[in-house]
Order: C-alpha cells, then sequence, then structure tokens
C-alpha cells in the first residue's frame, strides 16, 4: 500500500500495542469485495431511478459499510430489535443509498425495494427515519446531530449496564460544525468505550474539498485531545477495515476510525469530484458507470454467486419519484487500548487521574488476515 504521510501527525512516534487480536473475517477481502460492488451497483441505479441523490460519498463508504456489516456488526437482519445487538447510527444522511443497499444486500428487506428510493410513498427517503425499516436506528437531522446522539445511546446502555456496542458514520465536513465537538469532549470526558465513530475522510464536501472549504488538519490529533483513541486506515482495505472495528471493542476509551476513501469509488467520471457530492447521473452516465462497476464485480465474483438488481424507478407499488434532481454535483494506522505502551506501568485508570489523552497509532504496513502489532517487528509490551 503507498504510504500516505500527508495524515501522519508529524510529533507523534508510531507506537504498536494493541492486544493479539485477529481480525477473524468470516469472508476472504474477494467475497467482501464482491459484495461492495454489488452495493455500488445498486447506488447508481437507485439514484439515478430516482433523479436525485448523492453517490459520491455513497460510492466511497461502500467498503467500510461491507466490512462492518458483513464482518464484525453483532446483528440478526430477520430479528432488527434483537436486545444484544450493535447500532449503527449514520449522521451524514445523505448517503443513505449506501445504508440502504447494504441492510438489503444483508437481508434486512427485499432487494426490489432498493428501486423505490425518494419516491411518494416509500420506506426508503432521501434521509433516513427511524423506524421506517427494519436495521434504520436513527434519523438523520442536520450535519453533526449523529455523535451527540451516539453519545446519549451509549450512556443509556452504561447506565443499565448493558454492553450494546455503538457505531456512529460520520463525514469528514461534518467536522467543521461546532455540535460533533461538544459530542467528542462529553464522550471523552465520561469514558463512553463502547462508542466508536467513523469518519469518512475523503476530502470532498459539496462546494469543493474540505482543505479548500474549511481546513481540518490535524484531525486525528484535535480528536485525542479530547481523550479518544485515533485509528487510520485505508477505506478500501477490508483486512484493516475489520481489524480496527473488531478492535475498537478492546480498547479502554472511545475510538474514532478515520477512514480515507475515495470519493465516487471505482467510477472513473465521479471519483475525487465534488461536482458528484449530490448529483444524480443521466441514463447515458449511469450506463457508464454501471459498466465500470461490472469490470470490477465480475473482477472479484466468487464461484457460484450471483447479482440481483434494483429496479430503478419502480419500487413494490410502482411508485413515482417524489424529487426532481438536487444539487451539482499510511499505510493504515493501528491503535493503542491503554497507555502503557507509552511507559505506564499502571494503565488507564492511573493516567485518566492525571488527565492524560488518547494516541494517535501507527499501523504495520500490509496488514493480513490475522494481524498482530507485531507485524511491524515491534516485540510488543
Amino acid at each position: 500500500m503507498p504510504d500516505q504521510t500527508r495524515d501522519v501527525p508529524r510529533n507523534k512516534k508510531p507506537v504498536n500495542h494493541f492486544p493479539h487480536f485477529a481480525t477473524s473475517l468470516t469472508k476472504t477481502p474477494s467475497e467482501l469485495a464482491f459484495i461492495a460492488q454489488k452495493i455500488r451497483r445498486h447506488v447508481i441505479e437507485m439514484i439515478a431511478g430516482a433523479g436525485s441523490g448523492h453517490p459520491g460519498g455513497s460510492l466511497g463508504l461502500a467498503d467500510v459499510m461491507t466490512g462492518l456489516y458483513f464482518a464484525v456488526l453483532k446483528q440478526r437482519p430477520h430479528q432488527p430489535d434483537w436486545p444484544e445487538r450493535d447500532y449503527f447510527l449514520l449522521s451524514n444522511g445523505h448517503v443513505c443509498p449506501v445504508w440502504y443497499a447494504t441492510l438489503a444486500q444483508a437481508g434486512y428487506f427485499p432487494l426490489e425495494e432498493l428501486g423505490s428510493l425518494r419516491q411518494f410513498g416509500s420506506r426508503l427517503q432521501g434521509h433516513p427515519h427511524q423506524g421506517s425499516l427494519p436495521g434504520v436506528e436513527n434519523t438523520s437531522g442536520l450535519l453533526g446531530q449523529g455523535l451527540s446522539l451516539g453519545c446519549g445511546l451509549t450512556t443509556a446502555f452504561k447506565l443499565d449496564h448493558k454492553s450494546n456496542h455503538i457505531f456512529v458514520q460520520t463525514s469528514d465536513a461534518e467536522h467543521q460544525e461546532g455540535q460533533i465537538w461538544e459530542a467528542y469532549r462529553y464522550a471523552g470526558a465520561h469514558h463512553l468505550t463502547h462508542l466508536t465513530v467513523l469518519i469518512d475522510r475523503n476530502d470532498i464536501q459539496i462546494d469543493g474539498t474540505t482543505q479548500e472549504i474549511a481546513p481540518l488538519e490535524p484531525l486525528a490529533e484535535k480528536i485525542t485531545s479530547c481523550n479518544w483513541q485515533v485509528v487510520e486506515i485505508d477505506g478500501h482495505n477490508f483486512d484493516q477495515i475489520s481489524w480496527a472495528l473488531n478492535g475498537a471493542r478492546t480498547c479502554h476509551l472511545p475510538t474514532a476510525i478515520i477512514c480515507h476513501t475515495t470519493a465516487g469509488k471505482d467510477v472513473s467520471f465521479m471519483e475525487n469530484n465534488p461536482d458528484w457530492h449530490g448529483r444524480a447521473p443521466n441514463q447515458a452516465e449511469a450506463k457508464q458507470a454501471l459498466d465500470e462497476l461490472n469490470q470490477t464485480v465480475h473482477q472479484n465474483k466468487p464461484a457460484g454467486t450471483g447479482h440481483p438488481h434494483a429496479q430503478p424507478g419502480r419500487g413494490p407499488e410502482g411508485l413515482s419519484s417524489s424529487r426532481p434532481p438536487l444539487g451539482r454535483g499510511l499505510a493504515g494506522i493501528q491503535m493503542v487500548c491503554h497507555p502503557r505502551a507509552s511507559g505506564d506501568p499502571e494503565g488507564l485508570s492511573s493516567s485518566r487521574q492525571r488527565g492524560s489523552r488518547g494516541s494517535v497509532i501507527l499501523a504495520p504496513a500490509g496488514i493480513q488476515r490475522v494481524c498482530h502489532p507485531h507485524a511491524s517487528g515491534d516485540p510488543g509490551v
């Protein structure tokens, strides 16, 4: 993997103190890649059929969502209210097409319903609504609110002595909002260890790049100052995705996973292009996008698998569109679970009393399916 040094904090020494934890992938990376490409196809079909939507971020998050739902999340799609489930909350609700497609692909509701996106009477509206679909746990609002909801939910479970883990998906541009930083400070101060935030770091928002609009760096260090652990990964590498998400469960601080992704992933004319943040492809553009995605689907296709398609513009009841087109469109980082790696023999509790902060951790290059910190040459602790 190419060295992505631009986001690596310059003043932090790489630390490798992660429990001997395996990714334990239930599917191979090629199987996960095949699922992710099917989800990307659904996203294009859905948005093109609706005539509006947000393809850029949705395509970029397909791998993260696939890794989460098909390799990590404690869930029962046919029992979505299972009391012991993990919770997933989508803060940047405009990328709900990738969430809907993932839920359908995982078996929460029929794939055929994906074609009803943004239609009158459909359960699949342009922003998620709690209770509208099995598996949809939150209603999204203004950007920057989702982490606050995650803090409240995690606090409630903590007070009830329950161990449900909460995953909150956010965008990088949301970190231009003030509310999200209040939530970071709250979670760090109250040691919400069962809270993990995923940050889609694609550097794209509707008016340009985050660097042009309102620079975020040093993002990781800002979050660690709130007493969080921060992990930076390649958001298209399934070994790193699974390993970081599973590892977040073992940490004694809330965890932020910065996922470096490509907006419009695997569609050549959409990649890294702010024009496709909130623009639906026309018929010709959708065909080109699907043709390009088909090539990668067939490259990753495991034996004996097929691909059911959503029917653009037609839901279960032939609903009609409700909206016109909108808008215009490291190497991975490994986490430290407690401060003993920095020479603290007493561990987390004493360091908390001293007010120590979280850490940004650099991962060994070339993470394998079973990942240990020794892979970097560090003998561990």
